[in-house]
């Protein structure tokens, strides 16, 4: 069997679930925590950074809204039943939000479901919010106008001419002759004289009018009703009818109205008679605001029929205001109080006082108060200000209660813009929006025009002027107008999303996607059409996201989940969307809540919600990481699909987005709902406490990552234990990891600060009294958050005084990455030889800038695990962790340094110091049986401090088999180094190699203390660091059962995969960087088909790997023909 060698060029495609001939061999069966990026290989992905605790409970199933203004300036808004609440995205700060006139009541959704029916956009300073459960309605208010009565228009006067007026069954004539002055007005006064039978004038036939007014101006009479009836009335002349109008509700020319009218009073102007269509409204509008006189009409709408919404039903408005404050309400154009302060108040002698420190008001202003109890009266009111604190007011009547609480604030001082009226037109040709009396499935922004989805039908406000979707005029369309448009298909489509993109619109139902375009440049309402463009069956509970000319959207695969890519070009027709998770069927759970996208990264983000489909993959602290690439002709290089895992199984992502380029996440525990971040750039900086920026040399892997500035923590010394008390801005949800950070130094302000500040400095006291140098990455040994208190503590503890350390704290995360199955290919055919068999020796693993990771071989339900780690301090090459290898080339070319090695994580020994025990024999005899049971083989030792009147028969010991411990009397020293016991040498350390780890426990309830045995315990933790051993440490204050600690796999597991180690610079002090960049190889012994191979890591530090390359024997089976 020939020796062969396979690279394997890159790790950079992903998860594929295809068919094992089809997959490449650098495709993954996993990959978790690692980014593929194309110019840096696979690659670790950064730790998130904590902002801020948003709520000390659990937000629930809310919608979230990230509103982006600019790179300084983004906001959260958390709208929940009935609730909401605004923070600001950079520092997690909650803002001040007005919810005017109970419009909470808006938010009204059915229990549990505020994600799914609450949409909402931003639009510069305005968020439009829609529930998607209410029905829009319009108000019952009508239109009013006048349009009783009649006018009479004698707009010419010609000789021998007659001119009849009939009013019900009165007529008035009169006619001209050669002797009458030819005057319209003149001609006017004697009809009105003849119809009232007045000045010597009597009808023409019938009696006078009774009941009716006439009034006259000029050429113009108004004849009206007094009791506002109707009545007939008529208008001739024997000129053909071409010198007198009659308007009475409606004429057919607007040219023929006259130019003296009563004021408001509206007409019909009808148009063709060949359609409904033309007809319009006018209004006359008198020009000094008097009753009946010369102005100007003007279009207007059909009095008495609906003209307004029902503003509650209609979407609200979140507006961010100037003073930083945002308010939230109807778009109803009201004006409201703003209740800004809270106080007390008292009332004597009729004089209501009240009290509210720094109010910030002045004599003479106006101020709504509301009383919460007593029996004052809400008032909106003039108030005289006694000093900084207080202010007053008369009242009438006496006081009835000596006092009470009282909210207040300036009246009438915030006014809510106003979804427009109707202002013209009637039903017909100015029609209620689609979406009245339907509901609002989603909104959009599209053209500078605000659009909404309601069933069939898209509908976009007049450009630029969001709040209005009813027409200008109705005489003509003009571009700018609203445009409502339906989705025509064969399908019932009920739309849900969409999405612009370009000078298109893509929408969405679930069955079909349609464009929304213009016949030509220009989108107006008489050139937009909805056009089919594909047939997909989608998931539309997400929203789809536009991408550069790609628009992302889910589709259904049974219980998992797909993604689609739909893909326009200008001037390309495609009417087609890839499918670019089709070798990946069982991977994305089957409901997803959001994608996210950042184009200058290409990485599409999808976050899963489990409310929706189950499968077993399904996990809302999961996030699905699509990484891809284009090449020369638009051609897709790159399809790598990945996940992120954040936190732990309480953990649960509410919701993500780009800003920037870190991902904004609002992260729900067990007791918490905190704000974090995720760079995807590498993550190299760090707030300092004066507020400059410092860049760290090394990035640290860290979650929820926060430094010893960060607001919310601090550091407690008690000089009685010797203990500092680490307190978390945030409840922890595990032990966390703290280490020493990179001090910024005095030049490095040099380059981008003009004022400079001293060099800083990392130091801490150890429990000699010493002051040492904390060193960057330098671990911080603490206490164990355990299952029983995690959530709902926020501190940890650890020996020595920790006030002056520089420090970074948080969570480490593990990174994993499973190779597919390797197999040769036949490079004339590009297949895979599968009549042979591949027997793999060794693999080579590229790495760069890494400075910890390890390796699983699992070859048939065998596990051999090896480990990779930078030089600790004080080893050397030579002198590496137990079972890691650096690897090097020679001058020649040939790896050297080939050791292999097994890690010994089983015989790790557990020591207890105690010096007596209250519990029981049987507890203690429970407690090693339940020990024994998970560790057979770990040796255990129990120290007993002894003298001062106390020997070892004071610590009761195991009494049942296996008895394999040992037991034995060490000094009390009290801090006298002559009285040192080794406890080094007494448990046997140098036995084990370096990098194994200890569990130390300490006893220190009462009959001994850790002075009892400082001088032993400082001596064997030197020991221990000498022989780069890593001691975890646990004190007890309260519960002698010594044995009881060990048996968790918190503590006491041996190797442990967080590094903990200790790294420095050189004499001179100048920080290096540990990370190193080589080949690592370990041996694989197995059949190629039949091995996993897995690379892992949780150490702080960084790791990645950019191509891979195994040797093996290679048999084959038979011979190609």
């Amino acid at each position: 069997m020939p020796l062969i060698s396979q690279s394997i060029p890159t790790l950079l495609r992903g998860v594929s679930q295809a068919a094992e001939a089809q997959k490449k061999s650098d495709h993954a069966l996993a990959q978790e925590n690692f980014l593929s990026s194309p110019a840096e290989g696979l690659k670790r992905r950064s730790g998130t950074q904590y902002i801020a605790t948003l709520q000390s409970t659990q937000m629930g199933n809310v919608h979230i809204q990230t509103i982006y203004r600019d790179k300084t300036e983004s906001y959260i808004a958390v709208f929940g039943d009935q609730a909401l609440k605004v923070f600001d995205a950079k520092t997690g700060a909650e803002k001040g939000v007005d919810i005017l006139d109970g419009s909470q009541t808006y938010l009204d959704t059915d229990s549990g479901k505020e994600k799914e029916q609450i949409k909402s956009v931003s639009v510069a300073d305005y968020t439009f919010v829609v529930n998607t459960t209410k029905t829009v309605a319009m108000a019952a208010d009508v239109s009013t106008g006048l349009n009783n009565g009649a006018l009479i228009f004698f707009n010419q006067v010609s000789d021998k001419t007659d001119y009849t007026i009939t009013v019900d069954s009165t007529v008035a004539t009169h006619a001209t002759t050669d002797d009458d002055p030819l005057s319209t007005t003149t001609v006017g006064t004697k009809i009105k004289n003849k119809l009232l039978n007045q000045n010597g004038e009597n009808p023409s036939s019938g009696s006078a009018l009774s009941g009716f007014t006439i009034v006259q101006n000029g050429p113009v009479l108004w004849i009206k009703k007094d009791d506002n009836t109707d009545f007939t009335i008529d208008a001739k002349d024997t000129q053909g009818n071409t010198q007198i109008t009659l308007v009475k509700k409606s004429i057919q020319n607007f040219t023929d109205l006259p130019v003296v009218a009563p004021n408001n009073f509206v007409v019909e102007v009808k148009g063709s008679d060949s359609t409904k269509f033309d007809n319009h409204y006018v209004k006359f509008v008198t020009n000094n605001s008097g009753t009946f006189e010369q102005g100007q009409w003007e279009e207007t709408l059909k009095p008495g029929i609906q003209f307004k919404y029902d503003y509650t039903t209609t979407p609200h408005v979140l507006i961010r205001k100037g003073d930083g404050r945002f308010a939230f309400g109807p778009a109803d154009g009201g004006t409201y109080s703003l209740y800004t302060k809270t106080g007390t108040y008292n009332m004597v002698n009729q004089v209501v006082t009240v009290t509210s420190t720094n109010h910030g008001f002045s004599t003479g202003d106006i101020l709504d108060l509301v009383f919460l109890n007593g029996n004052a009266s809400n008032r909106v009111i003039a108030v005289t200000v006694t000093d900084a604190n207080t202010f007053n007011y008369s009242v009438t009547s006496a006081a009835q209660t000596s006092g009470g609480s009282v909210i207040f604030g300036k009246a009438n001082t915030e006014t809510l813009p106003k979804w427009n009226d109707r202002t013209v037109g009637d039903l017909d040709t100015a029609p209620n929006p689609s979406f009245v009396n339907h509901k609002i499935n989603n909104l959009f922004f599209f053209r500078n025009r605000l659009g909404f989805l309601a069933d069939d039908d898209v509908i976009l406000s007049r450009v630029g002027e969001y709040f209005n979707f009813f027409p200008e005029t109705v005489t003509t369309v003009i571009d700018s107008d609203p445009i409502d448009v339906a989705a025509s298909n064969t399908k019932v489509s009920i739309l849900k999303h969409a999405v612009p993109m370009g000078e298109q619109l893509i929408i969405f139902s679930e069955n079909t996607q349609f464009v929304l375009s213009a016949s030509d440049d220009s989108l107006t309402p008489k050139t937009a059409n909805i056009l089919v463009s594909t047939a997909f069956v989608s998931n539309t509970k997400p929203s789809p996201i536009s991408v550069g000319n790609s628009i992302y959207f889910m589709t259904k695969k049974g219980v998992y989940s797909g993604v689609r890519e739909y893909i326009a070009q200008p001037g390309i027709d495609i009417r087609d969307a890839s499918d670019i998770a089709i070798h990946i069927p069982r991977y994305i759970p089957g409901d997803i809540l959001k994608l996210a996208a950042l184009d200058t990264k290409n990485i599409l983000v999808l976050l899963p919600d489990s409310t929706g489909i189950t499968t077993p993959e399904s996990s809302e602290k999961n996030l699905y990481i699509n990484r891809w690439l284009y090449g020369e002709d638009s051609k897709k290089v790159l399809n790598s699909w990945s996940e992120i895992s954040i936190g732990n199984a309480s953990t649960k992502i509410l919701n993500i987005d780009f800003i920037d380029t870190d991902l904004y996440l609002v992260v729900e525990e067990a007791n918490q709902t905190v704000l974090v971040k995720l760079p995807f750039e590498d993550d190299y900086s760090m707030e300092h406490a004066s507020g400059d920026v410092i860049q760290l040399p090394v990035e640290a892997h860290l979650d929820d990552k926060i430094n010893e500035a960060t607001t919310g923590f601090s550091i407690a010394y008690d000089t009685g234990t010797k203990r500092s008390t680490f307190t978390f801005p945030y409840k922890l949800r595990e032990t966390p990891t703290i280490i020493g950070r990179y001090c910024k130094q005095e030049t490095d302000l040099a380059a981008s600060h003009s004022t400079a500040y001293s060099s800083e400095t990392s130091t801490y006291v150890n429990l000699k009294g010493e002051t040492k140098t904390l060193e960057p990455f330098q671990s911080v040994p603490t206490s164990t958050v355990t299952t029983a208190n995690a959530g709902t503590i926020q501190t940890v503890t650890a020996e020595g005084d920790y006030r002056n350390s520089k420090l970074l704290m948080g969570y480490t995360f593990l990174s994993s990455y499973v190779f597919s199955q390797q197999k040769l290919i036949d490079k004339s055919t590009n297949a895979p030889i599968l009549s042979s068999r591949v027997q793999m020796r060794y693999f080579y693993l590229n790495y760069e800038n890494t400075g910890s990771f390890g390796v699983k071989v699992i070859p048939e339900g065998n596990v051999y695990s090896y480990k990779f780690n930078f030089n600790r301090l004080g080893t050397t090459s030579a002198n590496k962790l137990l079972g890691s290898q650096i690897i090097k080339l020679n001058s020649t070319g040939e790896f050297v340094n080939q050791v292999e090695t097994e890690v010994n994580t089983t015989e790790i020994p557990c020591i207890a110091v105690i010096d007596e025990t209250s519990p029981t024999q049987a507890t203690i005899n429970n407690s090693w049986q339940s020990f024994r049971n998970k560790w057979p083989d770990r040796p255990f030792f129990i120290l007993v401090p002894v003298g001062e009147g106390n020997s070892t028969a004071a610590v009761k010991h195991p009494t049942i088999n296996p008895q394999n411990y040992t037991k034995t009397a060490v000094n009390r020293d009290n801090g006298s180094a002559s009285a040192v016991s080794d406890w080094f040498d007494l448990t046997g350390m140098s036995q084990y190699g370096a990098g194994t780890e200890i569990t130390l426990w300490v006893d220190i309830s009462g009959s001994m203390t850790l002075n009892t045995v400082i001088e032993s315990y400082v001596q064997f933790l030197a020991a221990c660091a000498t022989a780069n051993i890593d001691v975890t440490i646990v004190q007890s204050t309260t519960d002698e059962d010594y044995v009881n600690p060990f048996i968790s796999d918190v503590v006491g597991t041996g190797q442990s995969e967080e590094e903990n180690v200790i790294w420095r610079g050189d004499n001179a002090g100048i920080f290096l960087n540990p990370l190193e960049t080589g080949v690592y190889k370990f041996p694989v012994m197995s059949k190629a088909d039949r091995v996993s191979i897995l690379v892992h890591t949780d150490s702080v530090f960084s790791a990645g790997f950019v191509s891979a390359e195994y040797e093996a024997m290679y048999h084959s089976r038979s011979k190609r023909l």
